[in-house]
């Protein structure tokens, strides 16, 4: 048997080895003990199983494990269940949460001063340490994670030359913030458990996420052009016609996955700043 780690109400497979042993049974069967809940790990196969179907179209159902030397519990490998459904608890949930809205991501924001939600998702508890495992269930058993979009300016300069109809702009901005509860957490304070855990505090106050999620979301920036080195480099030409310009400002794109309670407080925030998606203002 597999030893048991620590206490969660994870279903874990049962491993089994038998070598050159024969165990006397009048029956010819061999029961395999259930194995004791484990804690809840993405990462372990012995907490992974397939669900087949025992013919096309059919309603029943049994399951193997994606171990090859693992078993599932009883309740998973017997064959010939059936699944049910019935209307349960809507836990607050307003919407379907759809993920990403690719068009509306790709327009980027028209306005300089609002921020729009392109994306939304449902993160369950068990990936989300918040506290007590038992409140979290009974207060927020789903968070909300939404994708927004903004500008955030980061340069700007007052034209000194009335003739100089050209800007440089060279900036290194940070790539990536995190924040909890709205307060910056610093990179030397972020930490990975064994267990597979983020975790970001300040203080006595401290959150975990799933390692699965913050991958889930830095991939989701990285294919949408996000760099962990981020510089703005542009070259702005004014265009006004006679006139000349006062002033001119450099936005660069952030793109926000801010993690909520289902009272709609904030745990945290993830910024990622696009340095290949500005905007620029000029004022004349």
């Amino acid at each position: 048997m597999r030893k048991q780690m620590n206490k969660s109400d994870v279903t874990t497979t049962q491993i089994f080895n038998v070598i050159g042993v024969r165990v006397p049974c009048c029956f010819c069967f061999t029961r395999i003990p259930e194995a004791k809940p484990q804690g809840a790990d993405p990462y372990d196969i012995y907490q992974q199983f397939e669900i087949h179907q025992r013919k096309s179209l059919s309603r029943y159902y049994f399951a193997t494990s994606v171990a090859p030397d693992g078993v599932p519990p009883e309740f998973l490998k017997r064959k010939g269940w059936t699944v049910e459904y019935s209307t349960s608890e809507d836990y607050g949930l307003r919407d379907d949460a759809k993920g990403i809205n690719a068009k509306l991501r790709s327009e980027l924001p028209s306005d300089l001063n609002r921020s729009v939600a392109v994306g939304n998702w449902y993160v369950p508890f068990i990936f989300v340490k918040d506290g007590d495992a038992k409140d979290q269930l009974k207060s927020t058993t789903y968070y909300s994670m939404t994708l927004y979009q903004k500008w955030e300016e980061v340069y700007s300069c007052e034209n000194a030359y009335k003739e100089n109809r050209e800007v440089l702009v060279n900036v290194e901005v940070e790539p990536e913030v995190v924040k909890l509860e709205g307060q910056v957490i610093g990179k030397e304070t972020i930490r990975v458990d064994e267990n597979g855990v983020v975790w970001f505090g300040f203080a006595n106050k401290s959150v975990g996420l799933r390692s699965v999620v913050t991958e889930r979301m830095k991939w989701e920036e990285e294919r949408f052009g996000w760099k962990s080195r981020a510089v703005v480099e542009r070259t702005d030409i004014f265009d006004g016609g006679g006139s000349s310009w006062k002033s001119y400002k450099c936005y660069v794109l952030v793109e926000s996955f801010v993690l909520r309670r289902m009272d709609e407080s904030v745990v945290l925030t993830f910024e990622f700043k696009h340095a290949d998606k500005l905007k620029s203002k000029w004022e004349s």
